[in-house]
């Protein structure tokens, strides 16, 4: 996930923020991902370690092979069921991870 997405992401949170609770002194119109607006780190740090730890019980990856449920709030990790090296079930995540490019 390029650094843009996250920064995307970022953006996306404040925005929703404001919509929901409008604060004083801040324009959405003129509102930047860096703008001083909370927004919820530990939502942001689920969604993106959980795509890279993620297994799926079946090739379609519907069926996630998941063993216990994550907690963002305490930054509690999910587990999952560890992927199998051969083709055969718990299945690799490869939907939303990162992908490092060397340049």
């Amino acid at each position: 996930m390029p650094l843009t997405q996250i920064l995307d992401r970022i953006f996306d949170y404040k925005l929703k923020r404001v919509e929901a609770t409008p604060i004083p002194g801040i324009d959405i119109t003129s509102m930047m991902v860096d703008s001083p607006i909370p927004f919820r780190l530990h939502k942001l740090w689920f969604e993106l370690l959980e795509p890279e730890i993620k297994t799926w019980s079946d090739k379609e990856r519907t069926i996630p092979a998941l063993i216990e449920p994550a907690d963002a709030q305490t930054l509690k990790l999910p587990r999952y069921k560890l992927h199998s090296t051969t083709n055969t079930a718990p299945y690799m995540n490869n939907i939303g991870v990162w992908e490092f490019v060397a340049h």
